[in-house]
């Protein structure tokens, strides 16, 4: 591990709660300001029960300090830590390092099991759409993404099928895209609130 580079472990202890998680940071040298770390960890969807230091010196007198989190997801009562395992790791190192915005979207990570790079995406139409004028703000595109976690991987989906490189031949592309957009404008059903759907909508 290089100075100030990160190491990481995400896992679930099998005598804990489905939404329980443990979530390590290795950092060689000082120790990591909770401050700077906490609030990242919220804007991924968890919320922090306790956290413990630990620091390792090695025999050249190198300090490794390790904090071991315990955190719970807030958007969903079970998680496959199997498959977020990796989005979740790239997306906080993402954040840490600059390349990702640190704010609620970001809870669509674990939910959703997006990356950050798709995430990017839902975020860059949300301002987009404050450019034109749409009157909702970003915060609420932020929390109606949230609040329908399956609809928001839908769009992602929808957006890949209509630009995406996987497709050779375009007839399969738009009988594909007119598919998904269908099932998504379905799902749109359960949705509540005006706002919400004029949002989804907006997106599609």
């Amino acid at each position: 591990q290089a100075p100030g580079e990160l190491g990481m472990s995400f896992y679930r202890e099998l005598e804990e709660a489905p939404n329980q998680l443990r979530f390590k940071l290795f950092h060689r040298g000082n120790i990591l300001p909770l401050s700077d770390v906490i609030p990242v960890l919220e804007n991924l969807g968890l919320r922090v029960l306790g956290e413990h230091p630990y620091e390792i010196i090695r025999r050249d007198g190198q300090s490794i300090w390790i904090h071991n989190f315990l955190v719970q997801y807030s958007l969903s009562d079970s998680i496959s830590i199997v498959d977020v395992k990796g989005l979740f790791q790239d997306s906080f190192r993402a954040v840490w390092q600059g390349m990702a915005e640190n704010d609620s979207f970001n809870r669509l990570v674990l939910g959703a099991q997006l990356g950050w790079k798709d995430i990017a995406l839902l975020r860059a139409y949300a301002r987009y759409m404050k450019q034109i004028r749409f009157g909702i703000s970003e915060s609420y595109i932020a929390e109606t993404l949230c609040h329908y976690i399956p609809i928001s991987a839908s769009l992602v989906k929808l957006f890949h099928i209509r630009f995406g490189l996987d497709y050779r031949d375009e007839d399969t592309r738009s009988k594909d895209f007119a598919a998904a957009e269908a099932a998504l404008i379905d799902s749109l059903e359960g949705v509540s609130q005006l706002n919400e759907d004029r949002t989804f909508r907006r997106y599609v």
